[in-house]
């Protein structure tokens, strides 16, 4: 599955980043996710999440590829739960716009277990859902501090 977006977050690149790389605000941030600890370049977490007929809560962790900090990270995860695993490679570019950063992303996943069977469409409309109220969040949480 391959989803790709960009989203405005009003807050310099700089503070985009470190929200981007701070667990709490993660926590805060993502829909369902819980757990949050970082060791080096790794994130390990726990996420809620519900594909049509496939909910469960997925234990996995993000890891870092590659950064350049403040403007790009090349990231890769692994998730599994009893309804499924899902594998995937993501990229971040951060880019000033005006006061604020435009972030363009996009990704690619592999699933397996009762996650490949759900629809493609409903795994992605999930998915943009997902980060969409990730980045109005993120929004917020920057706007307040």
């Amino acid at each position: 599955m391959e989803l790709d977006g960009q989203n405005r977050v009003n807050a310099s690149p700089e503070r985009v980043w470190a929200a981007l790389n701070d667990p709490a605000v993660l926590e805060r941030c993502v829909p369902g996710l819980s757990g949050v600890t970082r060791d080096g370049d790794v994130l390990t977490a726990a996420m809620e999440l519900t594909f049509g007929s496939a909910r469960g809560t997925y234990r996995g962790q993000i890891r870092v590829l590659e950064e350049r900090a403040p403007e790009y990270a090349r990231l890769a995860a692994e998730g599994r739960s009893p309804v499924g695993m899902l594998r995937g490679e993501a990229t971040v570019r951060l880019e000033r716009s005006g006061e604020g950063t435009l972030v363009r992303w996009q990704g690619s996943s592999r699933l397996g277990g009762v996650l490949a069977f759900v629809g493609r469409s409903v795994l992605q409309g999930v998915a943009r859902s997902h980060a969409e109220a990730f980045f109005a969040r993120l929004d917020e949480e920057l706007r307040a501090t």
